[in-house]
């Protein structure tokens, strides 16, 4: 059976984030059973090598040690329109907006760093990770370019800052690298680097401080 699929937007509104809500296809306005596969098409901003470098806030490796299923939820803020969509609108708007958008299914990654690159963190602290596309009452939302980090695997990841303390990773799925040791190779076909090790990526950020 073909997976649903529902279109996902990623505004600055939610950079915290990443992700805005999703718009559902009309064809698709019914509930998904319990059981059924729901494909979220987020749209991920696009890193060259130099851009990811730069607009990561942390770039660390480290080993995942819990995951956990969530829901991520639109902040609104900023004070442009781009930042914020609920600019502009009058209260009952605003509500009424806010009150259908029941935010985006994700998984919440614990992740104990090793080494620090970049970023205002240390070895042996643990961070979360939110990644779009998770399970929600029995449902499996798989996002398209997002590769859900596994529970005891080691990874080097370009991360931007979310919501709450949170990170994420850049462009869905093309900061994040998986290895052990010097060398870790990209889980997405389209990301950056094909393979980098921790030296590369101190090197990097050095030209980035």
């Amino acid at each position: 059976m073909e997976p649903r699929r529902i279109r996902c937007s990623a505004v600055a509104a939610v950079a915290l984030l990443g992700l805005a809500a999703c718009g559902e296809d009309q064809e698709n306005e019914t509930a998904a059973p319990s059981g059924e596969t729901v494909q979220l098409e987020p749209d991920y901003p696009s890193y060259d090598q130099e851009s990811m470098t730069a607009e990561a806030v942390l770039i660390a490796s480290g080993t995942v040690i819990a995951t956990e299923h969530t829901v991520l939820t639109p902040t609104y803020e900023g004070d442009t329109p781009e930042e914020n969509p609920l600019l502009g609108l009058s209260e009952e708007e605003k509500q009424e907006a806010m009150e259908q958008d029941e935010g985006v299914p994700a998984t919440a990654i614990t992740f104990r760093i090793n080494e620090v690159q970049k970023g205002d963190a240390s070895p042996g602290d643990e961070i979360v990770i939110v990644q779009t596309g998770g399970m929600v009452d029995g449902i499996e939302y798989e996002a398209s370019g997002t590769t859900i980090m596994e529970d005891g695997v080691e990874y080097l990841v370009f991360a931007g800052e979310g919501n709450d303390g949170t990170y994420n990773v850049l462009g869905g799925s093309a900061g994040l690298y998986r290895g052990s040791g010097d060398t870790y190779e990209a889980v997405d076909p389209e990301a950056p680097f094909d393979s980098i090790s921790e030296d590369e990526a101190e090197s990097l950020a050095d030209e980035h401080q």
